[in-house]
């Protein structure tokens, strides 16, 4: 571990809370590890362990989350419309909930 360390000039830190800031690159990357979490199908089939957690909270009170195949500043913008699917904005997390 310490020659990784060395390497990219990092040290260990005490344990604590501390203010992060993710870039759009790198905040996308670690939700898409999450992203079935809040997949229909994956909730009807019982693959989601929030499948009775509608209406209750998820998350911290300070998350959101916006589904906007429009917003501009994305950093991967990709959408599929079909007759079942209509493309538009979708909150998946609103103050945790």
């Amino acid at each position: 571990m310490r020659i990784r360390e060395n390497q990219i000039g990092s040290k260990t830190l005490p344990s604590k809370l501390y203010h992060v800031v993710f870039s759009n690159e790198v905040f996308a990357e670690l939700l898409s590890n999450f992203q079935n979490i809040f997949n229909a199908l994956y909730v009807y089939r019982n693959l989601s362990k929030y499948k009775y957690s509608q209406g209750k909270l998820i998350a911290n009170p300070k998350v959101t989350i916006i589904d906007d195949p429009f917003i501009s500043t994305a950093f991967l913008i990709r959408f599929l419309m079909t007759k079942e699917s209509l493309v538009k904005a979708k909150i998946l997390l609103l103050k945790g909930f």
